[in-house]
């Protein structure tokens, strides 16, 4: 035995100090109310939060794979053991008020990352389970205490660590947990690691000493779905790093967690009495009940075991219990201004009486089974359990709801809250023993413990704050908001149409080619909301400052595209039947300001809106459909050094503009006809007007009246047209210019034809609503949403179009012709099909 008991403790130098903390189940279940409390909201794929990330696709998040950041960098994979986790808790608890969402939603993912945090050497390797980027589990679980007092994490002694502080392991990227062999093991999902992959999901790029760094999908594949998976898995990457992050602020809530008390139930000299030494700490009781509610169970083993493994299935002490739902609700969301702020928002013992970070609320205000009455480790509550109160309960029951002779004592004190600021009385802290009132009679110190009475009074405080802080923390993961708008040319991007279908123009590659828009203009401020720390009066300001910028234009293409728009779709089954397969992304390549000046970097975006040109060498393609822009800041926000926000902003498919040199038509009533026509019909002549246009002599047309003309004059548009301005030069009937515009979907662009020929029939600002072409996610079902095809005008396709037809009877006519006009109308024939080029064009560019 004695040799035994020295092996066991060599070993325990190094390991026994772990302990899993509050069981997963319970972990499950209070992250998927955390996400529901949050602003991801009870349909994250719904909400606004994942409206601004660009994931309201349904399939943007789904699936099995994603991408851990440990070098070599590899795929990881979702694995049954959390999905049978979530499967028992969602069970358990169907028809109830706790509802676990599919395993791979967004909130799936989050789950995931709270399953897994609780990885270590024994139990996560004991039913065969790696990590899931392949790489042997670690104990992870060192780095899920913190003892805001001392400001340290587990320890082995009163002075050894063996694991950095739960803050810092969530937040400081040097913070490691040693292996008994080997190298310390870095934490791959903290929040530096869950903000570069958002950044790499929404870019595809990495920063790098000269800018950005475009990344090779990790397979070495560079196709369009490879590409695409590579964003998904980043995206998947970031979701389940949060939901190790909410692991670690839950994990304050367990006061064994938060005043470093030990509770593995490994190493123990002897498990079969209670009194006997466990080197690891007794088996926790607070979490096995807790795992019971979780999942509504009227049972469960309180096991502990001889050796470093855990011991066999049904071994241990059945305890049986009456087994009520957790309370998960019933706490406000609180706010704060950093990650760490979150578990303390101090350390020491003053400044944890005060503190509002749940380690420090924990730690000062309840007992755990190893720092009850009579341990001086901590100051609060008192260690003596002085100015405690007495309450007595006669005819007291157990976890089973049976009651038991005799009387019970508890003590009870008060828990002060300063995030509230409303203390709660009476709490049932600490119970004393049976044997008390003897050892008291003796002389000798009694003894307390803790019982159903005092977990149910910490499970109605903590377990809906560890929902709330969780909450709290997502909120904070996701707070930064830009705001996006057009500029004030009322449109995003203008193209000749001319440069890209023009009769010296190549024909477009609708598959893989990238010739389209080239510039982005927009209005940018930051949006995002001063946070006043909860418990605080005082808003602290969440600037962005020396950050970097990049435009993301997101797009599927139409492969049914041709150059001349017949094969634009014109219902949603051509839309999903020429819709590519997945969704790709090109990435600005420089930012100028308003006046066409490179932006230097870094760069601050004030809460002031500023005019930002957005520059693309791989263009945008002219076949692009469902389309979404991304503004993405990289920077400081308030205090967080290198936040990453973005916002997405719908936009309108390639609305195309078209202006017809119709000249060769004469606008009689509401009729249009050739100038042969009107001199072959005397009641047409007999319209004209002034009647000196009628020559005296022949009673036709003079040569020189209704005749065509060449068009020369300004395209402008919104109210600053010299920032986006096209010249129009018609000099023939039967030609026509065209633009394409990315404009918002459902608003109006005003295109200002600014006419000076007194002879054409249209002068006045046209209006142009945003073609959509694109799947509307927010639809429950999804659908497809599908404008009327583009209509076509002289044999030309467009989505707006305009006619210069000569006024013949000087009277005022409606601006756009009706379609018995339009029809009456010849068609253009050989290479008038093809739209001229602008004699100059400018989009951005003063």
């Amino acid at each position: 035995m004695k040799l035994i008991t020295i092996a066991v403790l060599t070993v325990c130098v190094s390991w026994c100090g772990t302990a899993q903390s509050f069981d997963l189940h319970t972990h499950v279940a209070m992250t998927a109310k955390a996400a529901e409390k949050s602003a991801l909201g009870v349909n994250p794929a719904s909400s606004a939060v994942i409206s601004r990330l660009g994931l309201t696709s349904p399939d943007a998040v789904f699936g099995r794979r994603y991408i851990g950041f440990a070098l070599p960098q590899k795929y990881g994979f979702a694995t049954n053991y959390e999905g049978d986790v979530m499967l028992r808790v969602r069970k358990a608890n169907s028809g109830t008020t706790l509802s676990i969402p599919d395993d791979f939603s967004i909130t799936g993912w989050i789950m995931r990352g709270a399953v897994r945090e609780d990885d270590n050497e024994v139990e996560t390797a004991r039913i065969g389970e790696v990590d899931p980027v392949g790489a042997p589990v670690f104990n992870r679980v060192f780095g899920h205490f913190f003892d805001p007092v001392n400001n340290v994490g587990l320890r082995t002694s009163a002075a050894g660590a063996r694991g950095p502080t739960a803050q810092d392991w969530a937040t400081d990227p040097a913070a490691s947990i040693p292996r008994v062999f080997g190298s310390n093991d870095k934490n791959y999902f903290n929040s530096g690691y869950g903000r570069e992959a958002m950044w790499r999901a929404l870019t595809l790029t990495t920063l790098g000493t000269d800018g950005l760094v475009a990344l090779t999908p990790i397979d070495g594949a560079t196709t369009v779905i490879a590409k695409e998976s590579e964003r998904r898995g980043y995206w998947k990457s970031m979701f389940r790093t949060l939901g190790d992050l909410v692991h670690l602020v839950q994990d304050m809530a367990q006061p064994q967690h938060a005043r470093d008390d030990r509770h593995s139930g490994l190493a123990c000299v002897n498990p079969d009495n209670p009194d006997a030494t466990c080197l690891g700490g007794h088996a926790s009781f607070i979490e096995n009940y807790f795992y019971a509610r979780t999942v509504l169970d009227t049972r469960f083993r309180l096991a502990e075991s001889r050796s470093l493994s855990p011991p066999p299935p049904n071994v241990g002490k059945v305890i049986d219990i009456t087994s009520p739902q957790l309370p998960y609700d019933g706490y406000d969301v609180p706010k704060f201004a950093t990650y760490r702020d979150f578990f303390a928002t101090g350390t020491g013992n003053l400044n944890n009486d005060s503190g509002r970070g749940l380690a420090n609320y924990t730690n000062r205000g309840f007992y755990s089974a190893g720092t009850n009455i009579n341990n001086t480790s901590y100051l609060s509550p008192p260690p003596s359990g002085g100015g405690l109160g007495v309450e007595t309960i006669l005819a007291p029951m157990d976890g089973a709801g049976v009651t038991v002779g005799g009387a019970m004592r508890l003590r009870t004190g008060t828990v002060s809250d300063f995030v509230t600021n409303i203390p709660v009385p009476n709490v049932r802290l600490s119970a004393e023993g049976f044997w008390d009132q003897f050892l008291e009679n003796n002389g000798n110190q009694p003894r307390f413990t803790l019982n159903y009475y005092n977990y149910d009074a910490q499970a109605d405080l903590l377990i809906p704050r560890a929902v709330a802080y969780s909450a709290g923390l997502i909120d904070y993961f996701f707070r930064g908001q830009l705001d996006v708008t057009p500029p004030d040319e009322g449109v995003y991007s203008v193209i000749d149409h001319s440069d890209r279908s023009g009769a010296t123009a190549m024909s477009t590659d609708a598959a893989n080619g990238f010739k389209g828009f080239k510039t982005f203009r927009l209005k940018l401020r930051n949006a995002t909301p001063d946070i006043t720390p909860s418990g605080t009066t005082t808003a602290i300001p969440q600037t962005m400052s020396g950050g970097k910028l990049v435009g993301v234009l997101k797009f599927y293409r139409n492969l049914a595209h041709t150059d001349d728009l017949a094969g634009e779709p014109a219902n949603a089954t051509a839309y999903r039947m020429s819709r590519s397969a997945a969704e790709e992304i090109v990435v600005s390549s420089r930012v100028k300001d308003s006046a066409g000046g490179l932006i230097p970097e870094p760069t601050n975006v004030t809460t002031t809106a500023q005019t930002y040109q957005f520059e693309f060498d791989q263009e945008i393609p002219i076949n692009a459909i469902d389309i979404k822009l991304q503004v993405v800041y990289r920077g400081a926000l308030g205090s967080e050094a290198d936040a990453v926000v973005v916002e997405t902003v719908d936009v309108s498919e390639p609305s195309y503009v078209t202006y017809l040199n119709s000249s060769d038509y004469i606008q009689l009533g509401n009729n249009v006809y050739t100038r042969s026509q009107v001199n072959e019909t005397p009641a047409l002549l007999s319209q004209v007007r002034p009647t000196t246009f009628i020559d005296s002599m022949t009673g036709q047309l003079k040569n020189t009246s209704l005749v065509p003309i060449p068009l020369n004059f300004d395209v402008t548009f919104g109210s600053i047209g010299n920032n986006a301005k096209a010249v129009v030069a018609l000099p023939f009937d039967k030609t026509y210019h065209r633009l394409a515009l990315l404009i918002p979907p459902g608003g109006n662009a005003f295109v200002d034809w600014a006419l000076t020929n007194s002879g054409c029939g249209y002068n006045a600002k046209l209006p142009v609503t945003g073609r959509v072409v694109q799947t509307n996610y927010n639809a429950n079902p999804a659908g497809d949403v599908i404008t009327s095809p583009l209509p076509t005008t002289r044999g030309t396709r467009s989505w707006a179009s305009v006619s210069c037809i000569l006024n013949g009877d000087n009277l005022p006519h409606p601006d756009l012709l009706t379609e018995t006009q339009n029809a009456a109308i010849a068609l253009l024939q050989g290479d008038n099909l093809k739209p001229l080029k602008f004699s100059s064009f400018t989009f951005g560019t003063p």
